[in-house]
């Protein structure tokens, strides 16, 4: 079997076929007349997170079943094909070119043989520039890529990840070149991304012109959005404002990393995505927890379900935030389930104390505590934990010498949080269970 096939074929069901270890596969016809409902599970099952690529070079499971009858391949088909990667490399440029003829004869029979069109099955795209193709292969290796997008239709994706490198460099020149641009953030923004729900973004502000592009174009449906910035380029300022993030109403979901985000950007941000943000990461140089963002978390994020700060302090000096506030918050987000602190310097036994007495609805609770101030010493009310699943206290990175936890606080843990699975306090395993946890 060629390892960069990428059509499917449209002959009669097949009823014996080869898998990807070249074995043999007997179907039993009488399976087809399970119901409906049933196969559409089973498929949604074995769809998993390949992509459409993989799953005909993978010669996967899902695809396997879209061969054996005409009902399972009309319930698998869409599956199969609902995500692409595409990653625009030299390697790749082979079979991009083969899937795009497929997906342009796949279009011309479905209007002239009512055959199906792949193309429109297509919601979720991962698309990926490597930095060497940027150079003098840019052209060719992305051709079939942007044949591919003119494809869609302006309604059709709700899903993108775009994947950059950290630099753009011009052909044969190794120096940064900020207004150098990949192309692809122009061509899907705003044509392609009117009913986006989801979009990630990874080194933005590696290219002014690519990051204004997509920052100045965000769709007014967004629900999620993952934004990872990138720090060293000293065109970071050049790039287009966050005015438009901070306005987007519907949002539920934000992760912004190293976008040099400053409380006063939160707040106006909280007040726009209001009781609709459930999910708030914020991974930045500056400590952004301090009572100016607890207080706006309380008065406009009644439904924050997980909330992630992670800081790099660098030399910037402690902030601390008031009990008062942590109680507050905990009082008025009574969703709040999962909890990371990661660097944060404002972290004290005090409010570890709140978050173990208020935290009611605490099912995740992860800190790093840079300066060694968390022993659990004095911490004597976990009523709060009862739902606790997963707590985690990292070991001190900027004490100088080793923090033990407090043992009457670790006892305490262990014999009245009975619903922890994984609990390890500065390297010391309390609790271990074979279970999963979604990371936030």
């Amino acid at each position: 079997m060629k390892t960069d096939r990428v059509t499917i074929c449209d002959k009669p069901p097949c009823t014996i076929l080869s898998s990807a270890k070249d074995t043999v596969l007997h179907v039993n016809m009488e399976l087809s007349n399970f119901p409906p409902e049933l196969i559409s599970r089973v498929f949604t099952f074995l769809s998993n997170k390949e992509d459409a690529i993989r799953h005909h070079i993978g010669y996967t499971a899902l695809y396997a079943c879209s061969l054996v009858c005409h009902d399972w391949r009309a319930t698998a088909l869409p599956m199969i094909w609902s995500k692409l990667n595409l990653q625009s490399t030299s390697q790749k440029i082979r079979i991009h070119e083969r899937l795009s003829r497929s997906l342009s004869e796949s279009r011309s029979h479905a209007a002239t043989e009512n055959h199906a069109d792949r193309a429109n099955h297509i919601v979720m795209i991962d698309l990926s520039a490597d930095m060497y193709a940027l150079e003098e292969h840019w052209s060719e290796v992305t051709a079939p890529v942007f044949h591919i997008l003119r494809l869609f239709s302006p309604d059709q994706l709700h899903t993108v990840n775009l994947h950059f490198p950290h630099f753009y460099f011009t052909p044969l020149q190794w120096r940064v070149d900020p207004n150098a641009s990949s192309g692809l953030p122009s061509t899907l923004f705003p044509a392609l991304t009117r009913n986006l729900k989801r979009l990630s973004v990874s080194c933005l502000c590696s290219s002014c012109t690519d990051s204004d592009a997509i920052l100045q174009n965000l769709p007014d449906r967004l629900e999620a959005l993952h934004l990872t910035g990138s720090s060293d380029s000293p065109w970071y300022k050049s790039a287009t404002s966050l005015d438009r993030i901070l306005s987007l109403s519907k949002l539920r979901n934000l992760h912004a990393c190293d976008l040099r985000l400053t409380v006063s950007h939160l707040e106006r941000g909280l007040r726009s995505w209001g009781p609709r943000l459930q999910h708030l990461r914020i991974t930045d140089r500056i400590d952004p927890l301090e009572d100016a963002l607890v207080r706006a978390l309380t008065a406009h994020c009644p439904s924050l379900q997980s909330l992630g700060l992670q800081v790099d302090l660098g030399d910037s000096e402690p902030l601390q935030v008031s009990n008062d506030a942590l109680v507050a918050l905990f009082g008025s987000c009574a969703s709040l389930e999962r909890l990371v602190l990661r660097g944060c310097s404002a972290m004290s036994n005090g409010l570890l104390a709140v978050c173990a007495s208020q935290g009611r609805g605490l099912r995740v609770l992860e800190i790093d505590d840079p300066f060694g101030r968390l022993t659990g010493e004095g911490v004597v009310d976990l009523s709060g934990w009862v739902r606790l699943e997963k707590f985690i206290v990292e070991d001190s990175v900027w004490s100088g010498e080793r923090i033990d936890m407090d043992e009457a606080f670790v006892l305490a843990v262990k014999t009245k949080c009975h619903a922890l699975t994984k609990c390890k306090l500065r390297g010391v395993v309390v609790a271990e269970q074979l279970q999963s946890d979604d990371e936030l």
